[in-house]
């Protein structure tokens, strides 16, 4: 081949193995050689691998983004307004927008560690009387009392004084499948401490724990929310904030 200058060469595109380079061979200068991309490559001892494309289930557009079933520990609820509700003795009510749904046709789905988190923000008026406060864990398909209550916790023992409450709850799946199971807390935390307004114990006494075992974990669109209840005393519940939350779910 005459001599070219490498500007003046034309494009090879797409590099292939079998593509050879001039190389000048140290045992024999005085020679032209020639070796192969993929000698270069075995040489430098690396291994080159095509980068795979992303695949997704469902149909990512940009106007639409990557559908939720695809993000990792994208589930999570919270909600938009304020609910209210005059408390009637021993009347169990659903925290509005506390429903974390998984979803119907997940990735991975559930899994042994699979954590749900929910923030609740509470407050409460006098109302009349002292009565237990309690907290329910609901499981099922419909997001309201409807479903099987898997859990109802005595928190407190309210009175008739004007209180607030942070209220964490979280989830741990430890089994999965048609008899699986979980894990669950529950810490509140009250503006005011001992026996008045909620009436929740302070210290170790105040925090809240079980398991749940051999239960449906399977089922298509389940949903896990909470719900409260009191007993005698009647006040007006207002849920200032729900934020939930979940992880390790795909």
């Amino acid at each position: 081949m005459a001599d070219t200058k490498i500007s003046a060469l034309g494009d090879v595109g797409a590099l292939a193995g079998g593509d050879k380079f001039a190389v000048a061979d140290a045992s024999d200068l005085t020679v032209s050689k020639s070796t192969t991309a993929d000698a270069i490559v075995t040489y430098a001892g690396v291994t080159l691998a095509p980068k795979a494309n992303p695949s997704f289930t469902g149909t990512p557009v940009f106007a639409s983004g990557i559908p939720a079933t695809e993000i990792p520990n994208g589930i999570t609820t919270t909600n938009t307004a304020e609910q209210s509700q005059t408390v009637v003795s021993t009347t169990v009510y659903y925290i509005t927008d506390s429903a974390l749904t998984m979803p119907a046709s997940a990735k991975a789905g559930m899994q042994v560690g699979t954590l749900m988190i929910w923030d609740v923000y509470m407050t409460k008026t006098a109302g009349t009387g002292t009565g237990i406060f309690r907290i329910g864990i609901y499981r099922g398909t419909n997001g309201s009392t409807a479903d099987t209550q898997d859990v109802l916790q005595t928190i407190g023992t309210s009175t008739a004084v004007v209180d607030a409450l942070h209220l964490r709850v979280t989830l741990r799946v430890n089994t999965t499948g048609a008899t699986g199971g979980y894990f669950w807390t529950m810490i509140p935390e009250p503006r005011l401490a001992g026996a008045t307004g909620f009436g929740i114990a302070v210290g170790t006494t105040g925090l809240f724990s079980g398991t749940i075992a051999s239960v449906a974990m399977n089922t298509a669109s389940l949903k896990f929310g909470l719900a409260f209840t009191s007993t005698t005393a009647t006040p007006t519940i207002r849920i200032v904030s729900v934020i939930g939350q979940v992880h390790h779910m795909d």
